[in-house]
């Protein structure tokens, strides 16, 4: 498919729409947290539109994000065929419930004849759109808040940017930035805009300005159909095109004065696509989704771009994977080898203790066993001053004996508490 819309949430992507043969009310998600080669990855469809659409946005937005709001495009009734051209729509999906709404605006800018234009979400429950076609080549900026449904018109340039089929990116710094694309045509042939004219929208004071930056030997001088990446360094990804070399370039915007730069790539080379959808998974890979290869052949495969080892590269795999139980599993088998020596020595330490306690209390006991016996011998009638001692020997010596087993008995019970502390 061609002219679809995507967006990531929550490490799952949504491609929404697009067209083949006619435009297309499926949604697809793809699980960024398991593993995924490109030739086959795990697809799921989730509940289709009321509506199919193409050359639409899809933009995140509402409470913590949880709805995907499309834009624009050409909007068609799925059972009639019929596109939708005087009614101001806007379609909502519900990731949480699966659920889709149609929902009718009174303000939005021209939205269901828009297309080939960019909206840019601030991931604050904002988005910003900007020109596109319909009927005429428009240049004009929208602030839509995803809470209120509210369109509002920003101010625009001295000299309008009027173009379709360009890309955009946000940067970090609030400063909106446009690339390529095509304006109306001179003479019935379309004009290309040069990639070396970068437009820049500043969304904190609402300012336009213009930069020129010099593209190198070997990169075209123009560039519509593509799309733009923003890095963490700041770096701008520009991955495909119509009838443009290379395939990847890299925009740097971290300087007061932008610059193109043409990266050295391995691995094999992905086609070169138009009108593709492009994500960055992980702040480091760029996954591109399905697209045109020519203007009769469509992709339905998705490329991978590394962007640290600037590489094409055909396996995924997420930087945590959830535990695994299996015993084939190395860092299973290391756990439950450490989980095992931890055990014996726990084991060892407390036999050792244990014997050195069995013998101090033998000990013990053998040494008041001896003294009790010894001292058992020699007892006498030592109270015949004060009371009468029945002159039985065995029934004397029983009850002295017991009684001193008592006091050696407690004794000893003292003796392990001791040891036992």
């Amino acid at each position: 498919r061609t002219d679809a819309a995507s967006v990531i949430k929550d490490n799952i992507l949504y491609v929404l729409g697009g067209f083949n043969k006619k435009a297309m009310p499926e949604i697809l998600s793809l699980d960024f947290t398991t593993s995924m080669t490109t030739d086959s990855p795990p697809w799921k469809r989730l509940k289709v539109s009321p509506l199919a659409f193409a050359s639409s946005e899809v933009v995140l937005g509402g409470p913590n994000n949880n709805f995907l709001f499309v834009v624009g495009g050409g909007l068609i009734d799925p059972v009639s065929e019929v596109k939708i051209v005087n009614e101001q729509t806007l379609l909502e999906y519900d990731i949480l419930n699966n659920e889709w709404r149609r929902i009718s605006m009174l303000n939005a800018p021209n939205l269901n004849r828009r297309v080939h234009f960019s909206l840019i979400s601030d991931n604050n429950g904002k988005a910003y759109l900007h020109g596109g076609y319909s009927g005429t080549f428009l240049g004009d900026t929208y602030l839509f808040d995803t809470f209120s449904f509210i369109w509002t018109l920003l101010p625009a340039p001295q000299i309008p940017i009027l173009a379709d089929d360009f890309s955009s990116v946000l940067l970090n710094d609030g400063r909106l930035v446009i690339i390529g694309g095509y304006g109306p045509p001179e003479n019935n042939v379309l004009v290309h805009r040069p990639i070396s004219q970068i437009e820049i929208f500043n969304t904190i004071d609402n300012s336009w300005s213009r930069q020129i930056v010099p593209q190198p030997k070997g990169m075209t001088d123009h560039r519509r159909y593509h799309t733009s990446t923003l890095l963490p360094n700041g770096d701008v990804v520009i991955v495909g095109g119509l009838e443009v070399t290379p395939n990847v370039v890299i925009l740097e915007t971290t300087k007061i004065s932008f610059q193109w730069r043409i990266p050295v790539i391995s691995g094999l080379e992905a086609p070169m696509l138009s009108e593709h959808c492009a994500e960055l998974v992980e702040n480091r890979y760029i996954f591109i989704i399905f697209g045109k290869k020519t203007d009769v052949q469509l992709s339905n495969k998705l490329y991978i771009f590394d962007t640290d080892n600037y590489s094409w590269i055909t396996n995924f795999s997420p930087n945590t994977l959830p535990q695994s139980s299996s015993p084939s599993s190395p860092s299973s088998t290391t756990s439950s080898q450490s989980t095992t020596t931890h055990v014996s020595s726990i084991t060892i330490v407390l036999s050792i203790v244990i014997s050195v306690l069995i013998i101090i209390l033998l000990g013990t006991f053998v040494f008041f066993y001896k003294k009790l016996k010894n001292r058992s011998g020699n007892v006498t009638t030592r109270a015949e001053n004060t009371i009468s001692i029945p002159r039985d020997s065995q029934e004397e010596n029983t009850n002295i004996i017991v009684y001193r087993n008592e006091v050696n008995h407690n004794s000893v019970k003292r003796m392990f508490k001791i040891f036992s502390q």
